[in-house]
């Protein structure tokens, strides 16, 4: 038998519809652009919270800001003395998630609007560097119809910090297959709610 506590994570790049865009980022045909530019929100549904996470890769760089939509720079990063030199790369941040008794769904999509995004920063060479994201509110239904290895699971009755973890049995070959039923709709209660939606791809989080 296999202790198997498992975190099912829907990241938040989400094609939304026949209006969505055909990519996530736009770029000015002058700069150079980040070959990774990604900034979402993250929520966990199981303990009810929501947190600002951003990914961003391209040219070493000296500094690096991130405006909202409103233009309001809510980050600025910039690297001092032998680092600076070298330059930095990739960037992967997450902001603090509190619980929604101290900050409230309403209360965070008000704090990070939706709209774009503007990635900037200064390469070595003194060229900038520039992409746009998109930021959603749209957060995907909790997944239902979740079975490990053909065992159905009740995330309702799982509690990984408190209770037992479920046990399953694994395949013949040693495989262990997560699967649930298709997610269609935006989350019922929290960003905009019952619309349609298509996940890109899920995380799967295995802790031993």
């Amino acid at each position: 038998m296999l202790l198997l506590p498992v975190l099912l994570v829907a990241v938040l790049a989400l094609i939304m519809g026949a209006a969505a865009p055909n990519c996530w980022a736009e770029d000015d045909g002058d700069e150079i652009s980040f070959e990774v530019a990604d900034v979402y929100a993250e929520l966990n549904n199981t303990d009810g919270d929501l947190g600002f996470h951003a990914l961003i890769d391209g040219e070493p760089w000296k500094y690096l800001k991130i405006e909202d939509p409103r233009e309001r720079m809510i980050l600025w990063v910039s690297s001092m003395g032998r680092l600076r030199r070298q330059g930095l790369t990739e960037l992967f941040f997450e902001s603090a998630e509190p619980n929604f008794e101290d900050l409230a769904p309403e209360q965070f999509f008000r704090r990070f609007p939706a709209g774009k995004y503007e990635i900037e920063s200064r390469t070595l060479e003194g060229d900038e560097q520039e992409s746009e994201d998109l930021f959603w509110h749209r957060m995907p239904a909790p997944p239902e119809g979740i079975s490990v290895s053909g065992e159905a699971i009740d995330l309702d009755e799982v509690n990984c910090d408190d209770g037992p973890i479920p046990m399953v049995e694994p395949e013949e070959n040693g495989d262990v297959i997560i699967s649930w039923d298709e997610v269609k709709k935006s989350h019922p209660d929290i960003g905009v709610p019952n619309k349609k939606i298509e996940v890109e791809f899920y995380q799967v989080v295995v802790e031993e």
